[in-house]
């Protein structure tokens, strides 16, 4: 940062220079007063201008904790379910305070200091407490005296990303972002879940000429790797370096190999544990990535001065005839006007583009609506088309909007070059917000008794003679259809869909069109000036001798700046991973003791045979265990390999670092028939696909192996699988793929309250619990908690009763998460 401190105190002191040249005494000063302005604008936007620094990521991965931890203090709202809904910008101020900005510029900013912070951002940038954005609010700066990165730099909180429902706002967030910020960090988390998803990311980032840096969050949540039977194959250490590896790979796979990665423990730094937290490694990486790209800022603010000033040169002081110098004034004031009506133009018709958009949406929206009008109870398979077709809708109208923005931003870059300003001398940010849909709905069964009159004579014969109404002549029959189970409900969430769509259409429209006109107003003001001083100078004498006296002495600035090398966009800079493990002693164990211990370890890891096969043959089968058939189904291969080997290590033995496709495991006789284990990450094959929709066909057991840390791409990733788990036949055995993330921050039975909220919204039949951990009164916990078909505890002593038949150790952490389940549920 010094080095970047440095090469902006000397374009100052380059701009004071020339200013001095061009206001020796009153009658230069008068005649250069529009040059004089324009120097005035580029050095207070030149030495205001921090490094702005993009910070990205996969929605919780801890982003939130580690902008906690960048400033200080715990005042960012954390949850499990996605949550913020505003930019945050992070600096340093000489006292901690938020600002609180919004849409509407005739409202008064929100100054908020001292505790109110918190709970101010909790409210304003929280979607639980500000849906939609309601109160407007266009962006959020906290200043602190504690921020990290000191003064000169601007970090940006954005919402997190590959949130189920969020995609195509994500979308539209990142296209306007990244043009304007010099470094982009983009946080995830050390598993493998989201890895396609980051590269997607890093990849938008590179193709924008962007530095990044990869920051591998939750390192806390990391521990030695066990083998099947118990031992220690890989240290933590170890464990960390392999999975800076796979990012290394999948990024290098894509094309980008300049990303530099720093691997941390946000809650760690929060709680003051910066030595082994990494925070102030990943400082450091990104002060250097901003060193070795301010010569490149400084370069091109210096060529722009440089192109001016030679300009200047050029037009206004070389010694020639005072009537061709006074033709060429006439002629570039008939240019200038020429180029600000051609802008002025331009932008009128993208203006124009812009306000049509709504009227092509509200066409097809129409038709939409009149549709889902027309819809009966009975209209199943037309309501299934219709929400695709909405579905489809949604995301045509986020392209559009895409293509808008785009063009909006190539064409303000053009024009920037054309008239020698820097992209930075212009405004890119704008606010974007989209309200998430669901389109969903449910069918059920319906049945009633039809009386038909019996054919015949004989049928005819004793409807005659059925005086006493004993029903002679008729016969009964039931009928059974299926129907939407609410059509009201569904009708009204695409009623609701499309009119959200076409709201946020509006605002989008409105503040494109704002922009345009800023960026339209702004490019006329500089025409304006530019025009005007030379119209002055029409009317203004000076010698040729004073001219060329000016000339020479400007002259000396133009000399080149000694080329700068620019590693930031071409090599990543080296990051230390903080020391994890811990000191080990050899000591000396008798052959006896070392049995015991080894025939304990194997007692202790029975109970979680004991409880799979609660879950698997107690709730998920049930009467049937004639069905040996299982699917233990996930997205993480190291995740998936630790569940096998803990929870079916009687059965199957996997290696968590060989990649897994799809293993089918046919066993002759015992209680299971066929078990296969499948990854089905975004990265997975068509034949992988295939062959687990192939196993589904089939009457089986899924356990499906997910990550609720991240309860919104999680989401995403079960759609992106194309498998609708709500109306598979099989039972669903949940298991929760880590916990410890969740340990650290106190929030398992937040999590857990997610998970069954996830279970009913997409419709699993879920039929049991198992939390992927050696704690096994997790797995006890949950499975009580969420997979009884009745409440999970009637009375309080049915849950004290419970909570005595844990582990002495866990009970209280027990009582802990079962009361934060029920504030959730209330």
């Amino acid at each position: 940062m010094q080095r970047a401190r440095v090469q902006q105190a000397e374009l100052g002191d380059l701009i004071r220079q020339i200013r001095t040249v061009l206001s020796k005494d009153e009658g230069v000063g008068q005649y250069f007063e529009s040059e004089l302005e324009w120097l005035d604008r580029r050095e207070q936007l030149w030495q205001s201008d921090a490094f702005r620094i993009g910070l990205i990521g996969v929605t919780s991965s801890g982003k939130s904790t580690l902008v906690n931890a960048l400033l200080g203090a715990e005042l960012l709202p954390r949850a499990v379910r996605p949550s913020s809904n505003s930019l945050v910008v992070c600096e340093w101020g000489a006292r901690l305070e938020s600002v609180v900005h919004f849409n509407d510029h005739g409202s008064k900013p929100k100054v908020i200091i001292g505790s109110a912070i918190a709970r101010n951002l909790a409210r304003y940038g929280d979607e639980a407490t500000n849906p939609g954005n309601r109160d407007g609010v266009e962006e959020i700066r906290l200043r602190s005296p504690d921020f990290k990165f000191g003064e000169g730099v601007a970090l940006i909180d954005t919402p997190g990303l590959d949130a189920y429902g969020h995609d195509d706002h994500e979308k539209l967030t990142l296209e306007v972002l990244l043009p304007t910020v010099d470094v982009v960090v983009f946080v995830t988390t050390c598993k493998a879940n989201s890895d396609e998803k980051m590269r997607e990311y890093v990849c938008l980032a590179h193709d924008h000429s962007k530095p990044v840096i990869v920051v591998q969050n939750m390192i806390d949540s990391v521990v030695e790797k066990p083998g099947v039977h118990g031992e220690i194959l890989k240290t933590r250490a170890e464990v960390l370096d392999e999975h800076r590896r796979r990012v290394e790979a999948v990024l290098k796979k894509a094309g980008v190999e300049s990303v530099a990665i720093s691997q941390v423990s946000a809650i760690w730094a929060l709680r003051k544990s910066d030595s082994a937290s990494g925070l102030l490694e990943f400082v450091a990486s990104v002060q250097k990535q901003l060193d070795a790209l301010a010569p490149a800022i400084a370069e091109g603010r210096r060529e722009q001065l440089n192109t001016w000033l030679g300009g200047l040169i050029e037009k206004e002081l070389q010694p020639g005839d005072p009537a061709s110098i006074l033709r060429w004034q006439k002629t570039e004031v008939a240019r200038l006007s020429k180029v600000a009506a051609e802008l002025a133009e331009r932008y009128e018709q993208m203006k124009s583009d812009v306000e049509d958009e709504p009227l092509s949406r509200s066409e097809s929206a129409d038709e939409l609506l009149g549709t889902a009008e027309s819809l009966s109870s009975r209209s199943i398979r037309e309501a299934g088309e219709l929400q695709e077709r909405v579905e489809k809708w949604l995301k045509s109208s986020a392209a559009s909007l895409s293509n808008l923005n785009k063009q909006l931003n190539a064409q303000i870059l053009e024009d920037c070059e054309s008239l020698n300003l820097r992209a930075d001398d212009i405004n890119l940010s704008t606010k974007f917000s989209r309200t998430a849909s669901e389109l969903g709905f449910k069918t059920t069964n319906k049945s009633r008794t039809v009386r038909a009159e019996q054919s015949g004579v004989w049928g005819r014969f004793k409807r005659a003679v059925d005086v006493f109404d004993q029903d002679w002549g008729y016969d009964d029959r039931t009928e059974t259809w299926s129907e939407i189970a609410d059509l009201g409900a569904f009708t009204k969430a695409v009623e609701k869909a499309i009119k959200n769509e076409l709201a946020y259409v509006e605002r989008f429209v409105a503040a494109v069109v704002d922009r345009i006109n800023a960026v339209s107003k702004q490019f006329r003001k500089e025409l304006a000036t530019r025009k005007k001083g030379i119209v002055a100078k029409m009317s203004a004498t000076m010698e040729s001798v004073h001219r060329k006296a000016i000339a020479l002495q400007l002259e000396t600035f133009l000399t080149k700046p000694r080329k700068q090398r620019k590693p930031a966009a071409v090599r990543a800079v080296p990051v230390t991973t903080p020391v994890v493990e811990q000191d080990l002693h050899e000591i000396d164990v008798e052959p006896a003791a070392l049995s015991l211990a080894r025939l304990a370890t194997l007692i202790a890891r029975r109970r979680f045979l004991d409880m799979r096969d609660q879950v698997l043959f107690d709730q998920a089968l049930k009467r049937k265990r004639d069905n040996g058939r299982v699917l233990i189904l996930g997205f993480d291969n190291a995740s998936l390999g630790d569940f096998v080997n803990r929870f079916w290590f009687d059965m199957l033995e996997a290696d968590a670092g060989k990649p897994l496709t799809f293993a089918s495991n046919n066993f002759g006789d015992g209680k299971f028939s066929e078990i296969a284990v499948a990854s089905l990450s975004d990265a997975a094959s068509a034949r992988t696909r295939d062959a687990v929709d192939r196993f589904l066909a089939s009457p089986c057991v899924l356990f499906l192996v997910i990550d609720i840390l991240q309860i919104g791409s999680t989401e995403s990733m079960l759609e992106r699988t194309d498998i609708a788990f709500g109306k598979l036949k099989h039972p669903v055995v949940i298991v929760v793929q880590s916990i410890k993330e969740l340990e650290q921050s106190a929030t398992v039975g937040e999590a857990l309250f997610e998970l069954d909220t996830l279970a009913v919204e997409h419709g699993f039949r879920l039929a049991g619990v198992l939390v992927n951990d050696e704690k096994i009164f997790y797995s006890m916990l949950a499975n009580r908690l969420l997979a009884s078909s009745t409440p999970p505890f009637e009375t309080i002593a049915e849950e004290k009763q419970f909570i005595q038949s844990l582990p002495q150790g866990n009970r209280k952490e027990a009582v802990a998460i079962i009361r934060q389940c029920n504030a959730m549920a209330t």
